[in-house]
């Protein structure tokens, strides 16, 4: 059965590219099933895994080939090739690269190759929304598929609590991934309605992203997400304040004051129905402590895709103290750097800070660069997101899965079209060159 999956993802590529081509007024609507897409495919299952280790405790279990990958495959073909280089191209290959390095350092080079596989496939994803980008369509068609995704998962939660779940998860496997998820939509769904989007669905996809937060009870997810709004509003109004957005400062404030209370009863309901330890144990420190004994034995790393195997099979875990519960010992440290760090040694870590450090640091400066058209926007709310995760994923290591990686890729891929985008408009076309004629007594 997978290999006939399989066979049908491959016709696919040709025939969306072939429709794309001949119809360019339908590639919004695929534009938009990009950013779709990846909101629901875990939950829908629509990928295929030609080379499957459905048991191997890391969160790369296989060679998987994706919907997703269809779709954006079929994008970056159809679409017109565009001069000039891309940027952050270079931080993809570096982390693709230093992911391929580790898997010399690694006991099971097959499963780190499977960590390879998905940030390629994640690149590819980066390149589809850049692609996107070029067009002035494309940053609203995609945030709109992101919209309707999130939307969706929303209902669920909200089914979900209703039949008596505590954190509800939505289409995700854990309330964790989609809370995190949630801030790569909030942040430019609300930054596109300060810069003067009136679009339903982007406001719809705010109350989405604040559902999801509430029902998911992560705490981590719900302060985060609410400094990323205020700052976000500060921001926007430092950049260019105009009534439409005080208007939507005071409308916000309205609503944060109404989220806050359900917000504190959610965490309320979570910690009432949660057995509290009456020891000492702190499994996060754990965590930490076998994670910094493994960088400390091995700063090259021990293999990406390989941190739960190598902390019990090498002693990491008795060393850190971790607890013998399954529960604990199949998990990763909750903390991505360390995480990225322990598999991929600093050689791994510097691409990997890189990568989440630089286009955030990018779309800051095209922000306050570009204060008066909705661009700036767009800029600015990615650029929420991208920092907001970024201190997030201190506390989780969901980052490295590829739900997560995903929407990463498609921010950042809407950062670097929009920027390549602006290049290419600023940069003045070369006058042609004439025979030089002399010049008349």
């Amino acid at each position: 059965m997978k290999w006939a999956v399989l066979g049908i993802f491959f016709v696919l590529v040709p025939m969306l590219v072939a429709w794309m081509r001949s119809r360019p007024s339908s590639a919004p609507f695929f534009w938009s099933l990009l950013g779709f897409l990846p909101l629901v495919a875990s939950g829908m299952n629509l990928d295929v895994a030609p080379i499957s280790w459905p048991t191997w405790a890391g969160y790369a279990k296989g060679v998987e080939i994706s919907l997703v990958d269809v779709v954006a495959l079929a994008i970056v073909i159809a679409r017109p090739r565009i001069r000039g280089l891309l940027p952050f191209v270079w931080l993809w290959l570096f982390f693709a690269f230093t992911t391929f390095l580790s898997v010399f350092q690694s006991d099971m080079p097959q499963a780190a190759l499977f960590a390879v596989w998905q940030v390629l496939r994640v690149t590819l994803i980066f390149l589809a929304a850049a692609s996107i980008c070029d067009d002035d369509r494309g940053p609203r068609a995609l945030l709109t598929g992101m919209s309707l995704g999130l939307i969706l998962n929303a209902g669920f939660s909200i089914y979900q609590r209703a039949t008596g779940t505590i954190q509800a998860d939505g289409l995700y496997s854990h309330q964790n991934l989609l809370g995190m998820v949630s801030h790569f939509i909030a942040f430019p769904a609300l930054a596109m309605l300060l810069g003067g989007s009136r679009s339903k669905v982007f406001v719809l996809g705010v109350a989405a992203a604040m559902t999801v937060a509430i029902l998911g009870a992560s705490r981590g997810t719900i302060g985060l997400a609410g400094a990323g709004y205020g700052a976000l509003l500060v921001l926007s109004l430092m950049r260019n304040a105009t009534p439409r957005k005080w208007g939507i400062v005071a409308a916000g404030a309205v609503g944060l004051a109404i989220a806050a209370p359900l917000a504190l009863s959610s965490l309320s309901l979570r910690f009432d129905n949660t057995q509290q330890s009456l020891s000492d144990y702190d499994e996060r420190a754990a965590f930490e402590k076998t994670a910094k004994a493994m960088i400390a034995d091995r700063p090259f790393g021990h293999g990406a895709n390989q941190y739960v195997v190598s902390a019990n099979t090498k002693g990491y875990s008795e060393i850190g103290g971790v607890g013998y519960a399954i529960g604990s010992r199949s998990a990763h440290v909750h903390h991505s750097y360390l995480l990225v760090a322990a598999e991929q040694g600093f050689l791994g870590l510097m691409a990997f800070v890189a990568l989440l450090v630089w286009p955030l640091l990018r779309a800051f400066r095209a922000a306050f660069a570009d204060r008066k058209t909705a661009r700036g926007d767009i800029y600015l709310g990615s650029g929420i997101a991208l920092a907001v995760v970024t201190l997030h994923i201190l506390y989780e290591w969901v980052f490295l899965m590829y739900e997560v990686q995903l929407m990463f890729a498609l921010t950042v891929g809407v950062v670097a079209g929009l920027l390549r985008r602006g290049s290419m408009r600023r940069s003045p076309a070369k006058a042609p060159q004439t025979p030089s004629e002399p010049v008349p007594a």
